[in-house]
């Protein structure tokens, strides 16, 4: 059980790419995935910088692998992160998935998805977080583009903005509405029902693969791959 949290990426993105070759999912569309992560709350009392800085854990319940991040939605939160890559298609397919402690940074973390994923990709999709150079050159390496939105607050004026407003929107509609099936499903809009970053990755690396799964599970049985996901997850 100690080992099995560091296969799992590597599970999610194999697993990942045969169910797009079985669901054909960028068939009539742009073979797209949106970069994203979630924050996941740590179980216990958060671990303060003052107390960190001292090396001074005043709580048994403290998670001293988990780590602050602020979210412009849900405030600061101590815990980790979800990174995802998604399938930008109407079957949203996770190709490949990282569980780091929350102050990691996103763009560190979404070049090893970016290298993890298994399938052909022409567009790598993030918000303003992922616009920097080491993801535009990891997506030229995988022979793709990275499409992420501007830094900058001035409007953009140049030929792309339309196409790019799309392919943000389509971007937007995919991870977001995922993330929130996911956290439904799963019961993690409450803090993690482990304790570490080993039990954890565990936890949220283990039921993206057991989401792959029920995917599977459903294209042989010749069922709508996400009408009714949440009770048949829920149930089972």
């Amino acid at each position: 059980m100690k080992r099995l949290p560091d296969t799992l990426p590597d599970h999610i993105s194999r697993l990942g790419e045969h169910l797009v070759t079985l669901y054909q999912p960028w068939e009539h569309s742009a073979r797209a995935v949106a970069l994203d992560s979630t924050a996941l709350r740590a179980p216990g009392a958060p671990w303060h910088k003052a107390d960190r800085e001292a090396g001074k854990v005043p709580h048994t319940s403290i998670d001293t692998d988990a780590h602050w991040t602020h979210s412009g939605w849900h405030g600061w939160v101590y815990g980790y992160k979800l990174h995802l890559a998604v399938s930008i298609s109407t079957v949203w397919i996770p190709l490949a998935a990282q569980f780091k402690p929350a102050n990691e940074a996103d763009n560190v973390i979404a070049e090893e998805l970016i290298a993890d994923i298994r399938s052909d990709v022409s567009f790598f999709c993030g918000d303003s977080a992922f616009n920097c150079p080491n993801l535009h050159a990891a997506a030229e390496i995988r022979g793709g583009f990275l499409v992420a939105s501007s830094r900058s607050k001035k409007p953009r004026t140049d030929s792309g903005v339309d196409v790019r407003k799309i392919i943000h929107a389509l971007r937007h509609h995919t991870i977001e509405n995922f993330n929130g099936l996911y956290k439904n499903i799963f019961d993690v809009r409450r803090p993690l029902p482990t304790k570490g970053q080993t039990n954890g990755k565990r936890f949220a690396l283990g039921s993206i693969l057991t989401y792959q799964i029920v995917l599977l599970l459903r294209y042989h049985r010749g069922e709508l791959h996400q009408t009714c996901i949440k009770a048949l997850l829920r149930s089972a």
